[in-house]
């Protein structure tokens, strides 16, 4: 009954021809290619883009509650394509939106992605309570967003894999550091020791002086 009454809404708001835009628009869902890019900036930590984003889906005259039903179900695939090896038999998706959730899931960590739904869900719960539905969400968006502003212990998971990921490049450069370190050592070395050298001289000339004198 309640998808015979969604197809009529459907129909009775498009000219005779229905579009996949059009239901989208009746319905008031988002698209899901803004979805995945909200999501995206998301998991590379682009605050600024994803209040843009956000902005943007708003002002279509979407639904903040349907909008977080559809960032928490994007976020459940992506962690179905982050941690199995079957995620087209499980999703039943088309080889191209599998190409794109893999994609996201390649650029972030499975403990991000459950923090972040996490949020999401926390968050859903609270807009039957809240006035403000879109500061909830926004601040959502901040915490999932910047794991280092967040003290949850996934977010710190989150953080360390941040900082193990940095160590890493470092070594990889470990080489090219480590000989400007020890060439500046060096060179420090040899200041001291022509230093220590010298010292002494310029001590007894003086004293040399005085016997003369």
């Amino acid at each position: 009954r309640d998808a015979l009454s969604i197809a009529d809404t459907c129909l009775s708001s498009c000219n005779g021809k229905l579009s996949y835009k059009e239901v989208l628009t009746a319905i008031g869902a988002s698209d899901r290619g803004s979805i995945l890019a909200y999501i995206t900036a998301l998991c590379k930590g682009d605050a600024g883009e994803v209040f843009r984003l956000t902005d943007e889906v708003l002002k279509a005259g979407k639904s903040i509650g349907l909008m977080i039903k559809d960032v928490l179900s994007t976020l459940r695939e992506l962690l179905v394509v982050k941690t199995t090896k079957t995620a087209k038999d499980i999703l039943k998706l088309p080889d191209d939106m599998i190409s794109e959730l893999k994609a996201v899931a390649d650029i972030t960590t499975k403990e991000k992605l459950l923090r972040a739904s996490e949020i999401y869900a926390d968050v859903e719960n609270s807009l039957k309570y809240s006035n403000h539905p879109r500061i909830l969400f926004e601040t959502a968006s901040i915490k999932a967003t910047r794991p280092d502003d967040d003290y949850d212990f996934d977010a710190l998971l989150t953080r360390v894999y941040e900082l193990e990921k940095r160590l890493a490049d470092v070594i990889s450069n470990g080489t090219v550091v480590q000989n400007t370190t020890t060439q500046e050592v060096k060179v420090e070395e040899k200041a001291i020791e022509k230093t220590v050298k010298e010292e002494p001289k310029k001590v007894e000339e003086p004293a040399k002086k005085q016997e003369v004198g």
